[in-house]
């Protein structure tokens, strides 16, 4: 009968804040994300960010043939945003 291999404990290392990991998401380290990242990042479909853009609601930076959301556009129209729902009637 063979014996079990001996395992190493895994030690946790550090984390570089330019490592994307499943806990770390683009956005955190990126400057500028897709409109897929966006709106993965604001839990809304491509079409809506979409249309957000088209609004004027969500700004944009094109770079070359790109068309890149800047973080802090993406903070910025949430804070527009609660914003106004604070002001709303919830009923």
């Amino acid at each position: 009968m063979r014996k079990p291999a001996l395992s190493m404990p895994v030690i946790p290392q550090p984390m570089a804040p330019y490592m994307v990991t499943p806990e770390r998401h683009a956005i955190e380290w990126k400057a500028a994300v897709s409109i897929e990242e966006a709106a993965e990042a604001l839990s809304l479909g491509r079409n809506n960010l979409l249309s957000l853009i088209k609004e004027g609601r969500l700004g944009v930076v094109r770079v070359g043939g790109r068309v890149l959301v800047p973080r802090d556009e993406i903070h910025s129209f949430l804070n527009r945003e609660t914003s106004h729902d604070v002001s709303r009637d919830p009923s």
